[in-house]
């Protein structure tokens, strides 16, 4: 942000990455103006080996997108349109074929690097206001308790209906929350 000639910014964080938000507010005092925290606590957790072992061995190269969506459909209620939308964001086409975006080292390097830590502390560090998105459906990662450690800094909470961990589907009442949030700044 230095670099970029910025004082403090608003930050939007969801899920793993609400660690890392809260990480940077730790390191950077004076630089968070205001948070969008998006279904996850105020806490890192570590990745562990078997997470890692997991998803190293789910990593497979696939002949055509074709061959990827064929196994995709085994499991997963996916018609072809929404496959030929969202393939890009997870998937990427190497001379070698199709794999996931992430390198196959990059969950091994994740459990090494990482570690539990608590995060709370940041949350005083962040100088203006504070919208937690919760889902309301199973699947949410925050409980009731991890709210309580976000109430003790006067968060705005919206519990988004229809949501499990994924707060921003459905898009309609996540974006009215967030847009609200940025418009009362004013």
């Amino acid at each position: 942000m230095c670099q970029l000639g910025l004082g403090k910014a608003h930050f939007i964080a969801y899920s793993r990455g609400v660690a890392y938000a809260l990480q940077y507010a730790l390191r950077n005092p004076k630089s968070v103006q205001s948070m969008v925290i998006g279904d996850h606590p105020a806490y890192n957790t570590r990745f562990h080996e078997k997470w890692a072992e997991k998803m190293i061995n789910s990593y497979k190269r696939y002949a055509s997108w074709n061959t990827l969506f064929e196994e995709i459909a085994l499991t997963e209620a996916i018609t072809r349109e929404a496959f030929e939308t969202k393939k890009e964001q997870y998937y990427v086409e190497t001379p070698e074929g199709i794999r996931k975006r992430y390198l196959k080292d990059f969950p091994a390097r994740l459990a090494r690097e990482s570690e539990d830590c608590d995060l709370a502390s940041a949350l005083g560090y962040i100088s203006g206001k504070m919208l937690i998105l919760k889902g309301k459906e199973e699947g949410s990662l925050l409980n009731e308790e991890q709210i309580k450690v976000f109430q003790k800094y006067h968060p705005q909470i919206v519990y988004v209906q229809g949501a499990g961990h994924d707060v921003f589907e459905p898009r309609k009442q996540a974006a009215e929350a967030i847009m609200h949030f940025f418009n009362r700044m004013d």
